[in-house]
């Protein structure tokens, strides 16, 4: 959760609560479990605030974000033992040591190997989009470190300095 002009927000993937080409918009209801994973209106958390838009014509993309004000604080607040050092952000540089708790492959392990790379990400049906300035992080132990449904996760320092980053695309 993060505060945005004295309000709790949350932070997700546009991809994942904004998809605007399949039609959402503001002041939808986001679910959680979303509905790829049954979720129905009953498991509504937050509405839909605010997204950065996805460009697929080459122009360069920065971030696949967006904010939704929940409706239900508690179900927002999980991350595995979050200690308060995790409400700073960072910046991270190759060789940090990073974490994430997915949706999929739940808590793994890395390590930043790039910062400012360019990235092309497939969000189906045709649509490519090219992201700029990206950090690249490998597994630290044999694996992924992310997989789809991890989308949406945050990246944090394994030190506890803080988070540099959401996770949007991996492979």
């Amino acid at each position: 959760l993060l505060k945005q002009e004295n309000a709790l927000v949350a932070i997700s993937n546009a991809h994942v609560v904004a998809p605007f080409w399949k039609g959402a918009q503001l002041n939808d209801r986001i679910l959680q479990p979303g509905p790829y994973d049954g979720g129905t209106d009953a498991d509504s958390i937050g509405i839909l605030s605010l997204w950065v838009p996805i460009f697929f014509d080459g122009t360069a993309n920065k971030i696949d974000a967006a904010l939704l004000r929940p409706t239900r604080g508690s179900v927002l607040c999980h991350i595995e033992a979050v200690p308060s050092a995790y409400e700073k952000f960072v910046t991270f540089e190759p060789g940090d040591k990073v974490t994430k708790s997915g949706r999929t492959s739940g808590r793994t392990e890395g390590v930043v190997v790039a910062v400012g790379a360019p990235v092309n990400v497939s969000y189906g049906e045709g649509r490519l989009a090219l992201f700029t300035d990206q950090m690249e992080i490998r597994r630290a132990d044999p694996g992924a470190f992310s997989v789809g449904g991890d989308s949406g996760s945050l990246v944090l320092s394994q030190d506890g300095k803080g988070i540099g980053g959401l996770l949007f695309a991996g492979g």
